[in-house]
């Protein structure tokens, strides 16, 4: 469809609404915003789920929350302040001794306050009341001017002086956070006066630090205590925290960003995000352009050049390429849920500033393919910590009882606020941003607006207008760029001639009476997404959907199909990925060679395209219990080809062949490495690294094998341990040689390969302890002198 101007929505919008603040609860909020908002969110309290996938989804997480003891969330809380406990200690990061401790409980307060507000269930009031009394317990026994953590002030010491600890003002910013969400959305008072003592206790931390004090403890993850403080000067007016605000402004990221550079390659991605979300609030809170350019530019460099196709971003949790670099990328441990979680919250507040279907539309991308599906199909409060990109691997969760990581904190809090974004409005405008079955209540209007639609199992859906008497506004309708083609609207069965204008919006102004029914549909067309470094690297999408290739349950065990269970995570970095089929067509018509089946939603199959095998194509969402691909390599038959005549030749007589450096040789065996070196010697190129590198390779699954390493000159230095899908194997002391080429070849038990076809095969340097002293404590440092002998070549034998 072509995009025409249509701007009435929005011109409305502009010159009616007052400015005020871009969050919920507008009364709650004593210091409006000097930014114009566009477009506001609905409280969630106006927002109600109807049945679909969404609110079984979101079920599943109400039932986790309402089911967990606060006094297990108060436990470490409570023998940090010297007080009695006899509850149960939750496991994994919430452990007594782990220096993250107490972040989940914040989580758990903001997942309270917008389970609350999803549902107006009270049941969550009397939960949260008893959690924040517990917390105020703590606070008033600790008596160290408003602290409150469930680890010692020690901890804080070391942050400021540059000793190595693990984030505790992230763990902090989880607390306030929480504290300030009960008080916003469930008028929990003393969570507010909690809160503003905690705050008044980082000021006394922090009027003692110079700038460049701050702006070094700054390297250590900090949540988004910029944001947290903004929001508590905007419900306060109280100055102090707009000046704390400030200070944990991180100028290192910001500074570049501000410019419009991309200097995020080497930097975790989770940390950044919170603060750019700062930033934001920076933005709209004070006008000031610093921060504003700092939102949009870093908004569109994490989405268009460090985005995969599922919207998540990250690989083993950093930035590890240039923008627009992916074709390494790919890893057992991609795409950190927290991330999505984080960017989805961005593009919530730059919508408000500036309602874009560009911002909805990815969106809708990374909810619906990146979020949904993180959650345990039968477990609540199990999700994902990151979702694979890698072919062949499949799905992991975290476990409820022992994990409680960061992507447990931010999973209970992104399945409950399903109504988040669905909706917004202005003075007299209404947005609908996202096809869900739902219903909204507009109560400055008294409108009610109600959808109904088995999105994306049908391609439609249905608005239905209740109002007591005829009112005239403006209807504003996202066309997603995926079906702008051939989008249409009706209005009470009568089809309207709808344009979208430069924004993405089809904007119907009219005077609407009760019972008025809007259908919108929208059909699906089957698209490739390339990657932009290698094209023949695609995705498969179909309309707003990203189909994934269903590759079976080929060496998997039933812990691996559940997803869950002791030595999990283990297995899914470390064991084989079993390679996705490849796709060999002439065809540009997709549908040509990609065919619905017939009786069966969203799925598709290849027809004689596969290469060994065609494939059955599935929702990547509801893909669980068995190997997956989301990105498939498309050649036309020249491609594949000229592929073939470049790929590294098995040497005869070997079963495989893995030579580092080879750019389709690592891809093909998945190589991966950490703290890594790279080097060449007579024209060959060699690895070794002072943790680990791993790569897969084939065996053969009804005999015994031997692997064959090629190694150059003295390596009789290297310490190493060598694994066969984790299970360490015997290793040998390499011989000092001189300088030449020298191989090495190791027996592989074969109880380790039998009726596997593929194996994943580990360098790794041993971990050794020793105790470092710190202040006035012991913590336990992992140090190595050791290095993996230096890899060149690897092949597989049958002995």
């Amino acid at each position: 469809m072509k995009r025409t101007i249509s701007l009435i929505g929005l011109l409305i919008a502009f010159c009616c609404f007052s400015i005020q603040n871009v969050l919920y609860s507008q009364d709650k909020f004593v210091v409006n915003d000097k930014i114009e908002t566009m477009a506001y969110k609905f409280d969630m309290k106006d927002v109600r789920l109807l049945d679909g996938e969404f609110k079984k989804a979101m079920d599943q997480n109400y039932k986790y929350l309402i089911d967990m003891d606060v006094n297990r969330l108060l436990h470490n809380f409570r023998i940090n302040a010297g007080l009695k406990s006899s509850a149960k200690p939750l496991g994994g990061w919430e452990e007594p001794q782990v220096e993250l401790r107490g972040h989940f409980t914040g989580h758990f307060l903001t997942a309270c306050a917008l389970m609350y507000s999803s549902t107006g269930d009270k049941n969550f009031i009397a939960k949260v009341d008893s959690l924040v009394n517990g917390l105020e317990e703590c606070q008033v026994a600790l008596n160290r001017n408003g602290y409150l953590s469930a680890y010692p002030e020690e901890l804080i010491d070391r942050v400021e002086t540059g000793v190595r600890v693990w984030a505790p003002y992230y763990t902090l910013h989880k607390i306030f956070a929480g504290l300030i969400d009960v008080y916003v959305h469930m008028n929990n008072k003393k969570a507010l006066d909690v809160c503003e003592r905690m705050a008044m206790w980082v000021k006394l931390r922090t009027d003692k630090l110079s700038q460049e004090q701050i702006q070094k403890m700054l390297r250590v993850e900090f949540g988004g205590m910029n944001e947290m403080f903004y929001n508590l000067y905007s419900l306060t007016g109280k100055e102090d925290y707009k000046e704390l605000a400030k200070r944990f402004e991180d100028k290192f990221v910001f500074d570049p960003l501000s410019r419009k550079e991309d200097k995020l390659r080497g930097l975790h991605a989770n940390t950044q995000i919170p603060k750019v979300i700062g930033a934001t609030r920076a933005y709209e809170l004070t006008g000031d352009e610093y921060y504003g350019t700092i939102a949009k530019y870093f908004w569109n460099e994490v989405t268009k050049a460090r985005s995969y196709v599922t919207g998540g971003t990250s690989n083993f949790e950093y930035w590890r390429s240039e923008p627009n670099h992916f074709f390494d990328q790919l890893s057992s441990d991609d795409h950190e849920n927290c991330c999505t979680y984080n960017m989805l919250k961005l593009t919530s507040h730059l919508f408000s500033l500036e309602p874009k279907a560009e911002y909805s539309d990815y969106y809708e991308r990374a909810l619906l393919n990146g979020i949904m599906g993180t959650q345990h199909p039968e477990t609540g409060g199990a999700f994902m910590y990151s979702v694979s990109m890698l072919p062949g691997t499949w799905r992991i969760f975290c476990e409820p009882e022992y994990s409680y990581v960061c992507c447990s904190g931010t999973g209970i809090e992104s399945f409950g606020k399903f109504g988040d974004n669905i909706y917004f409005h202005n003075a007299n405008s209404l947005f609908v941003n996202l096809f869900i079955s739902s219903k909204v209540e507009w109560k400055e209007k008294n409108i009610t607006l109600t959808q109904k639609t088995n999105f994306p199992d049908e391609q439609k859906t249905l608005l239905t207008i209740s109002t007591k008497q005829p009112q005239e506004f403006v209807l504003n309708l996202r066309v997603p760029y995926w079906a702008s083609k051939k989008y249409s609207v009706t209005i009470n069965g009568k089809s309207l001639n709808v344009t979208a204008d430069p924004t993405g919006y089809a904007s119907i102004k009219r005077v609407w009476k009760n019972n008025d029914k809007v259908e919108i549909q929208f059909p699906f067309e089957l698209h490739l997404e390339r990657m932009p470094d290698y094209p023949n690297r695609t995705a498969i999408i179909f309309g707003p959907v990203v189909l994934a290739g269903k590759l079976g349950q080929k060496q998997m065990n039933s812990v691996m199909i559940n997803g869950m269970g002791e030595d999990v995570e283990r297995l899914s970095k470390e064991s084989a990925a079993i390679p996705a089929p490849k796709f060999v067509t002439d065809e540009t018509v997709l549908s040509n060679w990609i065919k619905p089946v017939k009786g069966k939603s969203l799925t598709f199959t290849t027809i004689n395209a596969g290469v060994p095998n065609d494939v059955t194509l599935i929702p990547f969402y509801r893909l669980q219990k068995e190997r997956y691909s989301v990105y498939f390599d498309v050649f036309s038959k020249k491609e594949w080809k000229d592929f073939l005549d470049q790929k590294v030749k098995i040497p005869e007589g070997a079963i495989d062949c893995f030579v580092f450096g080879d750019k389709f040789s690592n891809d093909e065996h998945n190589y991966q490495a950490w703290i890594a070196n790279k080097g060449e010697t007579a024209g060959r190129k060699w690895v070794k690294s002072k943790s680990w590198f791993r790569f897969d390779i084939n065996v053969a699954p009804d005999k015994p094998v031997m692997l064959r390493t090629t190694y150059y000159g003295d390596e009789s230095e290297a310490e190493y341990y060598l694994s066969i899908d984790g299970i360490h194997i015997p290793t040998k002391k390499i011989e000092k040689h001189s300088d030449e080429f020298f191989t090495v070849d190791y027996d592989l038990p074969f109880e380790m390969t039998k009726g596997k076809e593929r194996i994943g095969i580990q360098f790794k340097v041993p971990e050794k302890k020793k105790d470092v002293s710190v202040g006035q404590t012991t913590v336990e440092k992992t140090v190595s002198k050791y290095e993996t002998p230096k890899l060149f070549e690897c092949e597989t034998r049958v002995k």
